[in-house]
């Protein structure tokens, strides 16, 4: 096999308004850590890349622009593309140039704070549209400078299990509290690396996956940071300096990093608490790296895509104006209910929300599995629990507009099953979206068993 991996700095080189926030209020005032776009290409019987962004998601605008480039260039499908994204919180969304794809969330990089309502209308996505082309020529860059500079080597796989995350739905007198709950019966611990060696034995490239949100620091933060994925990466390299680093986030939409929790509570971090923080993290890592304990995989790619749709219970506007006259309610869902109500008026509603997947062979025990969006650990879980796989399932890959709740947490409520307003959808998510979102993924993977 020949691979490449590589990797080129996406700071934003001027103030931007951070996402994953709702309460931020201005624009970014400087840089404490630089963000990235990383590559990874894989080549044998075929071509696989695997794009890995230091943002909070894309939508997808984004994720067609940038694979419809790499089609039209090197000739690779989309299904044999991945971009991941790391999600932090402390860096911007991104959006494509095509207006149709886009979501229809009331951010843009370019302003100071989000629109719920009213003036989301008129945001200026220039500036969107310009970071966007950034990210495309650095992408695109890579892309040349990989396909031109394969070598030769080797990829091996280790699946271990690691406690560096923690639940955030405490289940508290039958309603869920958004605390810590140390459970793993309610979390993904599995940790995948993946080790590329060159011909002469040395480690190149270091993929990990685990389920985590990287909200170390917290929306008091104005410093652009590729938070814990970005202090993992600067500690392993100092490590191992010649090799790549890449983080695949893994289905970690209720999942905190435990060393946020102090006296019971999740506590925004400082940097320094941050470092501290991911230094068992990267040491566990490394632990596996010299362990020995390593599957070497006979790359055979193959690939697979769809589309499906998830479905929405449809609500009046006596729905939407419970929740926006309910002083209670946080101001960011009041505005987006205010703005359902227009959308209502004007039937601009949608009652479902297309779903993509990709997955990628390695070999046939060994398969990456890309899901959209904000996917709950409980999905991805039940995924690998129903495949005979060495499956690695990622969530928020190629394109993200809302978290993607189970049927259990449209039941019991809290955070992530509230999120669809966001979207601009009809209402909330039907329980049987988590069946749905299962029983596609396992019917894509039947494409890679063979003998």
């Amino acid at each position: 096999m020949k691979f490449f991996t590589g990797s080129s700095k996406i700071t934003p080189e001027f103030p931007v308004l951070q996402c994953g926030f709702a309460a931020k209020n201005k624009k970014s005032e400087g840089v404490h850590d630089d963000t990235f776009a990383s590559i990874v290409i894989l080549q044998k019987n075929e071509t696989m890349v695997i794009i890995t962004l230091d943002v909070v998601y894309g939508d997808k605008s984004f994720a067609y622009g940038i694979k419809t480039a790499i089609k039209e260039k090197f000739s690779i499908p989309s299904q044999n593309i991945i971009i991941s994204y790391t999600h932090t919180h402390s860096s911007v969304a991104i959006t494509g140039e095509d207006i149709t794809k886009r979501n229809r969330r009331p951010y843009s990089i370019g302003a100071d704070k989000f629109f719920f309502y009213g003036e989301w209308k008129d945001i200026d996505d220039s500036k969107d549209i310009q970071y966007y082309k950034f990210i495309e020529e650095k992408i695109m860059n890579l892309m040349e400078q990989g396909m031109s500079n394969l070598i030769d080597g080797n990829i091996s796989v280790n699946k271990s299990r690691s406690q560096f995350g923690i639940s955030r739905r405490l289940p508290v007198n039958g309603k869920i509290e958004f605390r810590p709950y140390d459970n793993d019966d309610v979390m993904d611990t599995d940790l995948f690396l993946l080790k590329l060696t060159d011909s002469k034995g040395k480690v190149r490239g270091i993929l990990y996956n685990y389920a985590c949100h990287p909200t170390s620091v917290g929306s008091d933060n104005h410093l652009i940071s590729a938070d814990f994925p970005g202090e993992v990466r600067s500690q392993l390299k100092n490590i191992y300096p010649d090799s790549e680093v890449v983080f695949l986030q893994g289905c970690g939409a209720d999942i905190k990093p435990r060393f946020g929790v102090v006296d019971g509570y999740f506590k925004s971090a400082d940097f320094t608490r941050l470092k501290e923080g991911c230094k068992n993290f990267t040491q566990e890592i490394s632990n596996i790296i010299n362990s020995g304990k390593w599957r070497e995989i006979q790359l055979n790619i193959k690939t697979a895509e769809k589309e499906f749709l998830l479905y929405t219970t449809e609500k009046d506007k006596s729905f939407f104006n419970a929740i926006y006259n309910n002083p209670d309610e946080a101001e960011y869902r009041r505005e987006s209910a205010l703005a359902a109500l227009e959308n209502i008026d004007n039937e601009n509603t949608s009652a479902n929300l297309p779903f993509y997947i990709n997955a990628i062979s390695l070999d046939n025990q060994t398969c990456l599995l890309a899901l959209e969006n904000e996917i709950v650990s409980d999905i991805g879980k039940l995924i690998k629990e129903l495949s005979n796989d060495d499956l690695i399932v990622l969530g928020y890959s190629n394109s993200v507009c809302c978290y993607i709740p189970t049927e259990d947490i449209i039941k019991n409520g809290g955070y992530e099953g509230e999120n669809y307003m966001i979207a601009r959808l009809a209402g909330p998510f039907v329980p049987e979206n988590e069946s749905i979102i299962v029983g596609e993924s396992l019917k894509l993977l039947k494409f890679e068993k063979r003998p």
